[in-house]
């Protein structure tokens, strides 16, 4: 209470005080004054403002100082009536409230004081979990202020409400102090930072500035938060609301990154921090709950690299090599393409495909938790992709059941090196939804499948596109872990992760035109060394910024760790020699194309030898139905040759089957030099017992020489 508001609310205060103030040196006044000072008394700087009051009179500060310890409570206004008859009839108040320390009623904020809700520690290197963990103490700092007309205290958030009396109140309005510290643009959608005050640590919490003032929805999303608004006060919470929300609008509104890793503006999120060219500070990233638990870091940075110098001693250039991905991923965003799939395979388990990924999963997070897990659907991993924006993919087990359906991974290996998910309308309005699924990066994948074969034999379609995206490397060299290099896997790795990366970060935000350099000199070295062509620009564009995050983490630049250039260089040229010739295998030739063809319909073709037509050496039947057939093939051993007549409806349609285009079948002919017509009319069953079937066909003509045989021998 305030007993200096009382009387300045002047004739619409209490006139009783004011009749004393008035005339303080009138007798017979000690009654009023009596009440007077009772309530002084309960205000702010009671006794010192009640031996002021009484030197008006005068009385003496020992007779003022009695009089006030001798006070049991505020005086009503009965009271002040029956010590000065005839004042009261006039007070707007009387009758209304119960005494005039009513309206002195003002809101007491208390200072809170917090500690944040993260606490740096100290933690043991040692080679189990059975030595503590050393707290540092936390910082104790006070909140800023609450907006005016609104207080915090122990018990919550509190505003001046009005009563019918016409007065006013303090009322809690929130049972936990909270405020906004700062407004978010993501995408063009504004976003709101609470902090709120939970035993003393101050915690946080985003949520979109339209959820946070909606009528409904904000009251619910606090509740979520274990924020209640107290029961009738759903409008002062909301004023509340507004209020501190345009306390944090004053500050300039910052950018919320829709992904980790480069920002446009060449700013690097990692974390919940982003990091610029002269530091760093803190971001939240709204929806990114899954990823932030398997991101951040522990331990030292000496103690990761003993790690992977426990490797590198054991000469294992293949696993340093996928470990070295976490370190090019960043830098494809420099190639100008977008990304590029790794695969480990074998058929045997312990080669070592798990352990690259989680070594490469250990620059950035947690080894065993920073790659997806076996069930994650495609269409998870590609909004994963959007995610991590520069960061690697780690998906372990892509055969798992969830994904039997091998077709998926010719899909995925096209939208990963595009770099940007599907288009997707609006709910309620006929737009497209922005698109914010967008990145630059590598994937590393595994399994015990073979997926290359997939791709070249068991796939009908055309698959040499895909393949130019993918890396596949076959593990089965046994990995022969000896004591130390065990221990430093399964007890030093788990108590050092993410400090490279976090270290790798700070150094490419402090210097991305380095990184830019850096990049496409080592991708013009990489296209010119490893004899490259055109079309295997993603291949080279992978090794390149392999080969670039090893320079620019070494000890010339990020200083994160020095890994042998010339070993890895060597172990990639082996890879993609072996990529060169896997895919050599693939291309289809247009006979090629012609022997498949027949080999699949070869109970739909008419064979004609020695003038007999037989259908599988059967001969044509008179009830043949047209759609048993789709062509001929008449052998003369006089001239030497072979006529091939396939209808050209379905040839056309098995060169789509295949993504060949019939276009390219017909010109691939001639450059083999193959004799063929097009568009000529043919009676398939000419010469037999069947009815007229001419069709449009395409006659191709070849040596009898050159012909392979329906079942796979030389025509004779």
């Amino acid at each position: 209470m305030n007993f200096s508001k009382i009387v300045a609310l002047g004739a619409d205060g209490c006139l009783q005080i004011n009749s004393y103030l008035a005339e303080p040196t009138k007798d017979g006044l000690e009654p009023l004054f009596r009440s007077v000072i009772s309530i002084v008394k309960f205000c702010i700087d009671g006794e010192a403002k009640a031996i002021e009051l009484g030197r008006l009179h005068p009385y003496t500060d020992e007779r003022v100082s009695r009089k006030f310890a001798g006070i049991k409570g505020p005086h009503n206004c009965a009271t002040f009536d029956a010590s000065n008859p005839g004042v009261c009839e006039g007070c707007k108040h009387f009758g209304k409230i119960h005494n005039p320390i009513a309206l002195g009623r003002e809101l007491k904020h208390t200072v809170i004081e917090v500690v944040s809700g993260v606490s740096p520690s100290i933690l043991s290197n040692g080679p189990n979990d059975s030595e503590p963990t050393i707290d540092v103490p936390r910082e104790t700092y006070t909140i800023p202020p609450p907006p005016d007309n609104f207080a915090y205290s122990s018990r919550g958030v509190s505003i001046m409400a009005s009563t019918p009396d016409g007065l006013s109140r303090p009322v809690l309005v929130a049972d936990v102090v909270f405020y906004a510290k700062v407004t978010y643009d993501r995408a063009g959608e504004r976003y709101v930072q609470f902090n709120f005050v939970e035993h003393g640590v101050e915690k946080s919490t985003v949520m979109p500035l339209a959820v946070a003032t909606a009528r409904d929805d904000s009251i619910k999303a606090f509740a979520k938060i274990g924020i209640m608004v107290y029961s009738g006060q759903d409008n002062a919470f909301r004023t509340y609301l507004k209020a501190t929300i345009a306390e944090a609008k004053k500050e300039p509104v910052r950018i919320m990154p829709t992904n980790l890793g480069w920002q446009d503006d060449d700013t690097f999120a990692f974390d919940g921090r982003m990091f610029t060219a002269t530091g760093e500070y803190d971001v939240p990233m709204h929806g990114f709950d899954n990823i932030n638990e398997t991101i951040g870091t522990r331990g030292t940075l000496d103690g990761w690299r003993l790690v992977i110098a426990g490797i590198m001693r054991l000469q294992r250039w293949d696993i340093v090599t996928m470990t070295a991905i976490s370190f090019g991923a960043p830098l494809m965003r420099f190639t100008g393409l977008n990304g590029l799939t790794f695969h480990l395979c074998g058929n045997d388990s312990g080669k070592g495909k798990t352990l690259c990924q989680r070594l490469a999963s250990s620059v950035w997070g947690i080894p065993d938790k920073f790659r997806t897990t076996p069930n994650t659907s495609p269409v998870a991993m590609v909004n994963r992709l959007g995610m991590l924006g520069s960061l690697p993919l780690m998906v372990d087990e892509i055969t798992h059941k969830g994904r039997a359906e091998a077709e998926w991974f010719p899909e995925f290996l096209s939208q990963m090196s595009d770099g940007r998910g599907k288009d997707r309308m609006e709910s309620q309005t006929n737009t497209e939804r922005r698109n914010t699924t967008t990145w630059a990066t590598m994937a590393l994948m595994t399994s015990n499948k073979h997926m290359l074969d997939y791709l070249t034999a068991e796939r009908n379609h055309g698959s040499e596109g895909e393949v130019r995206r993918l890396v596949e490397i076959v593990f089965d060299k046994e990995l022969n872990i000896d004591p130390l290099t065990k221990s430093l896997l399964f007890d030093t790795l788990p108590e050092n992760y993410g400090v490279a990366g976090e270290a790798y970060a700070r150094w490419l935000a402090a210097n991305p035109e380095v990184a830019r350099q850096v990049t496409k000199a080592t991708y013009t070295e990489v296209f010119e060394k490893f004899g490259a062509t055109g079309d295997e620009r993603f291949w080279i564009a992978g090794c390149a910024c392999i080969l670039a995050g090893i320079r620019l983490a070494s000890k010339h630049a990020a200083n994160v760790i020095d890994i042998p250039y010339g070993k890895v260089a060597a172990y990639l040229y082996e890879v993609i020699k072996h990529m060169r010739l896997e895919t050599g295998r693939m291309k289809r030739s247009a006979l090629d194309v012609l022997n498949e063809f027949t080999k699949r319909n070869f109970g739909k073709l008419v064979t004609v030898n020695d003038k007999i037509a037989r259908i599988s050496g059967i001969e044509v039947a008179e009830t043949l139905d047209r759609r048993d057939l789709c062509g001929r093939v008449e052998r003369n051993a006089n001239d030497g040759l072979v006529d091939y007549y396939i209808e050209e409806k379905e040839i056309k349609a098995f060169c789509s089957s295949l993504s060949y285009g019939y276009a390219e079948f017909k010109r691939d002919l001639t450059a083999e030099k193959t004799l063929f017509r097009s568009g000529i009319h043919k009676n398939l069953l000419y010469g037999t017992k069947g009815p007229v079937m001419s069709v449009k066909c395409l006659h191709v003509r070849q040596d009898v020489a050159k012909v392979v045989d329906l079942f796979g021998e030389k025509v004779a």
